[in-house]
């Protein structure tokens, strides 16, 4: 297996014509996460749900090798570097691709000096991901795991005692 670097992936804007993509892929990575929380998945909601989303800005279309693998949303919002909306297709998904768009995210000029903060859904294995990528647990609640990433040369507060996901 090639393991993909960062020069791999390279990121597109996305636009409207891509709302459908976005919600067939979110819909096909989510439902198994949620569904092992035992919580509820109603389609319609999910609809709801997922247009709102598309609509929060600094989505990205994930290309590696020139072919769109997933999307990510990157936005500031109060100091802070938001990472969110962050789905790979499912047969792409443990090859690397994660930490790959993960490192070039965080490698970008927007993101030096700031905190990054990201939540996931709990018990979702990428947890370890994130983890591994230097993102220390802040907090949870029924659903969502909160996550955040110091900026290089900070130590992270210590999670000791914080519950496990």
């Amino acid at each position: 297996m090639i393991v993909p670097i960062s020069e791999d992936i390279i990121f597109v804007n996305a636009a409207k014509p891509n709302y459908g993509e976005f919600k067939t892929l979110r819909k096909a990575v989510m439902r198994e996460h949620v569904e092992r929380l035992g919580l509820p998945w109603n389609v319609w909601e999910e609809d709801d749900y997922h247009r709102e989303l598309f609509a929060i800005k600094g989505l990205r279309i994930i290309l590696y090798q020139k072919r769109r693998v997933g999307f990510v949303g990157v936005r500031e919002e109060d100091g802070a570097i938001i990472i969110d909306r962050f789905c790979i297709e499912p047969r792409h998904q443990r090859k690397g691709i994660g930490t790959a768009v993960m490192r070039k995210i965080m490698d970008e000029p927007l993101c030096r000096g700031k905190n990054i903060k990201l939540d996931v859904l709990r018990k979702n294995p990428a947890i370890k991901l994130y983890e591994r990528l230097g993102f220390i647990f802040l907090s949870e609640d029924d659903k969502l795991a909160y996550l955040q990433r110091r900026p290089q040369g900070e130590s992270p507060q210590s999670t000791a005692g914080a519950p496990r996901i």
